[in-house]
């Protein structure tokens, strides 16, 4: 399944990629600027012309059904 990672800014980007317990482990230990610019490093690629963000991304799920 198809589910890219859209974002309208880059702003918008951090503060989502920004919210998991990883990225606020690394906020607490080398601060909150430095995640930001190491996420905006790491987003630049994805950059659209509209100033949004956009990464692909595919989910596989495996659905199954227990029988007594």
């Amino acid at each position: 399944m198809d589910a890219p990672w859209s974002y309208p800014d880059l702003a918008t980007a951090q503060k989502g990629l920004g919210s998991s317990g990883v990225a606020a482990n690394a906020a607490e230990v080398s601060g909150q600027e430095a995640l930001d610019a190491a996420h905006a490093a790491a987003l630049a690629p994805f950059r659209q012309p509209d100033g949004g963000y956009r990464i692909g991304a595919t989910f596989r799920v495996l659905l199954a059904e227990v029988s007594a």
